[in-house]
């Protein structure tokens, strides 16, 4: 998915790996270590690694 909207990408294998290492780290987190998060009774961590992704990909389409 990460190539289909950024043919570009330099790194998009990193990136996937990232979201789905991160997230699950977080949930962990979440659940045991709470003060590691920003959850704040909210679960910020699908729209965090939204960002992420969309972040990555637009400073990915602004390179030469």
């Amino acid at each position: 998915l990460i190539l289909a909207a950024c043919p570009r990408h330099p790194y998009p294998a990193l990136l996937a790996s990232t979201i789905i290492d991160g997230s699950s780290s977080q949930r962990f987190f979440a659940d045991h270590l709470p003060t590691l998060t920003d959850s704040a009774g909210k679960d910020p961590i699908p729209d965090h690694f939204v960002h992420l992704a969309f972040a990555s990909i637009a400073q990915a389409t602004k390179r030469p």
